[in-house]
């Protein structure tokens, strides 16, 4: 049998599976798969991500997958009021609503002149927006 292999490189880590059964993860780096056309699954249950990818192994060579993911949705808000950052980026003052982020862990910074700065981690998923409200008062 006639041999290549699939590295998955993806923005967060993914399961693959092919008809079910699992092969690795995306993270293990390059997959050892027989030559051919596989239809493969894409999954992070975690994150609410599923994808579907057709990848064609030909022998001895190094088939490369670059999948794209969606945005997940992040709304913040603050108590009385905040200017945010997410990971380093001011996005506007709260409330904020429909904030497009990848999928996986960022950290949010709320700062208010006169009740200072909290920060917050959230794990932002494809299957629902992620919510983060603060006190900012003390």
């Amino acid at each position: 049998m006639t041999v290549g292999w699939l590295n998955v490189a993806a923005a967060i880590d993914v399961q693959i599976l092919e008809s079910g059964h699992p092969l690795g993860a995306a993270s293990d780096g390059p997959l050892r798969l027989p030559a051919g056309t596989h239809q493969l699954d894409l999954v992070n249950q975690a994150l609410g991500y599923r994808s579907q990818q057709t990848v064609t192994i030909r022998a001895g060579e190094i088939a490369r997958l670059r999948p794209s993911m969606p945005d997940g949705v992040l709304h913040v808000n603050a108590q009385p009021w905040a200017n945010v950052w997410v990971d380093g980026e001011q996005v506007g003052e709260t409330p904020l609503a429909n904030i497009k982020v990848a999928l996986g862990q960022h950290e949010i910074r709320f700062r208010h002149p006169s009740f200072g700065e909290q920060v917050r981690q959230v794990v932002v998923s494809a299957s629902e927006p992620a919510r983060v409200s603060v006190n900012m008062k003390p």
